[in-house]
């Protein structure tokens, strides 16, 4: 079944996988420019309730679910279970909009600027080095993990918010929210897996830590926060290369030789190409702390023929 074929047969044959179906609820398709990629979402709602916002999924991700598997029924099934408990953990008015909630609860997220030109042209935003600063408005944080949308334009016009009422609001909130956690490659391998790395899925450096915080949720923010890399460029008594992972973690290590810049460019290039989902990818770059002004830069300029 081709992507088009699977497209159509979802539209058709989803809303009997949801009790009451189309007596119930309303189904939406909808067109969205997400950051790195544009998807197909079909939005779920209610009829006899009015909901602040829908739940949404995306034909795109469901498709290569239903690649991996070949069940059709099974997809259909998982996705109706995500759906019904998203109307049973989260009350109708759980993103009640108004602009104090906005921006009580907005935080940064930074993505990639190549190649989202035309998400940017949609969302309030201020440019940092090759990157982006948008916003997000959190809905709620709790043992399920962080609920969140993008504060987009509209928004902003309907409640006469700035991107700078965001940006002075979000720059409190996200170290309110999220605080950076540094965290040893071992450390976060052994939390991901619950045993111990072999020696080989380890850096050799033992100098090389995993930066994120405790949800592991937008913590490559930690970039604009320069001075948290202050202890270890002391500790290690050098500037600090910073290797954009995703745009939930950052990867940092002691600068001991300029010339592994080229090899770290590389390196991040071909994760990024290989391992890190699309939708995580934040930049192919590798930016640098430095220990004397305490300011991240850009190093990508700084490879040697």
């Amino acid at each position: 079944m081709n992507y088009e074929e699977f497209k159509t047969r979802v539209m058709e044959e989803f809303p009997d996988y949801l009790e009451g179906g189309r007596k119930r609820y309303d189904f939406r398709e909808i067109h969205v420019t997400k950051i790195n990629e544009r998807l197909t979402g079909i939005t779920v709602s209610p009829k006899t309730e009015s909901r602040s916002a829908a739940p949404t999924f995306y034909l795109e991700p469901l498709y290569e679910r239903y690649q991996s598997c070949n069940d059709f029924e099974a997809v259909m099934e998982r996705q109706a279970d995500a759906i019904r408990q998203s109307f049973d953990m989260y009350p109708p008015d759980v993103a009640e909009l108004s602009g104090e909630t906005i921006l009580e609860n907005a935080v940064f997220e930074i993505i990639s600027r190549d190649g989202n030109e035309e998400y940017l042209r949609d969302v309030p935003h201020r440019n940092f080095l090759d990157l982006a600063i948008v916003y997000r408005r959190i809905v709620r944080i709790d043992c399920n993990g962080v609920m969140s949308f993008m504060i987009d334009n509209d928004m902003c016009e309907a409640f006469d918010i700035s991107e700078s009422d965001l940006f002075g609001t979000a720059e409190k909130n996200t170290r309110k929210f999220f605080p950076p956690v540094f965290v040893g490659m071992r450390d976060l391998l052994f939390e991901m897996s619950g045993k111990d790395p072999e020696p080989a899925t380890c850096p050799r450096e033992k100098n090389v830590m995993v930066v994120t915080n405790k949800y592991h949720f937008l913590g490559a923010t930690a970039m604009l926060y320069g001075e948290c890399f202050k202890e270890y460029a002391k500790k290690w008594d050098c500037d600090i290369f910073i290797l954009p992972s995703s745009i939930h973690e950052l990867v940092i290590l002691p600068v001991t030789n300029e010339d592994r810049v080229d090899h770290l460019i590389d390196m991040v290039r071909e994760i990024n190409a290989t391992v890190v989902d699309d939708r995580d990818i934040l930049s192919d770059s590798v930016y640098l702390y430095s220990k004397v002004t305490g300011i991240v830069s850009q190093v990508s300029d700084m490879r040697r023929a």
